[in-house]
């Protein structure tokens, strides 16, 4: 692995960002809704090219979901649109974030240090994402299947994203939410630089497996 792989990195997630507006906030007010809070959950960070291999992996995500009662076994409203939305907030801290070599093994305390710095850690400490809709797929609606969009903020730099995710019911009044997120670097405005010469069509994808657990009725 390079060692110029975590400025590419950086400059892939935060070039695709811009800053955060003050309209992001959720709007609370929900009624008989049901608080799910972190349980454990995995962040994985996959870059592919013609000329470098990348893999991070974050272990800790927290956050919440606050979602209706028969969430998510019935359809939901579009978060924001009615009394029944669902609210939810990530965060994962970037200094969780560790680079993985091909044997599963950490790659370099290195590699990691360098990729903190590009991301702004002394400044923005976390990556943070607030959901702004949910959809339930048509004609899904045994393996509940939804795509979702929100904003994603890395390094004090924010963007809509759109993804397909799986929200699953597990005993133990926990949800299982998995999914993925392919970013292109053809979509972005400012161009990819490495150390050791250009980069090729490099593409990144962003893989979560986040369960919550219930902790409240409002």
């Amino acid at each position: 692995m390079s060692k110029a792989l975590p400025i590419a990195f950086a400059v892939i997630l935060s070039s695709h960002f811009v800053s955060p507006g003050a309209d992001l906030a959720p709007n609370s007010q929900q009624s008989a809704s049901v608080r799910y809070t972190s349980k454990d959950g995995t962040l994985r960070i996959e870059g592919r090219s013609p000329l470098h291999d990348f893999v991070v992996k974050g272990r800790e995500i927290h956050g919440f979901i606050d979602a209706p009662l028969h969430f998510p076994d019935r359809p939901c409203q579009i978060s924001g649109t009615s009394e029944e939305v669902i609210i939810a907030e990530v965060v994962v801290s970037v200094c969780f974030l560790k680079s993985i070599g091909h044997d599963g093994a950490h790659y370099s305390e290195h590699f990691d240090e360098i990729m903190y710095e590009k991301l702004g850690e002394q400044t923005q400490p976390a990556i943070h994402f607030q959901l702004r809709s949910l959809r339930r797929v048509d004609g899904e609606p045994k393996r509940n299947l939804f795509t979702l969009t929100g904003q994603l903020a890395v390094g004090g730099r924010t963007n809509r994203i759109e993804s397909p995710v799986t929200i699953t019911r597990i005993p133990g009044s926990q949800l299982r939410i998995t999914g993925d997120v392919a970013i292109d670097p053809c979509d972005f405005s400012t161009p990819l630089l490495v150390t050791d010469g250009p980069v090729g069509r490099l593409r990144v994808q962003l893989i979560f497996d986040w369960t919550v657990e219930k902790t409240k009725v409002r």
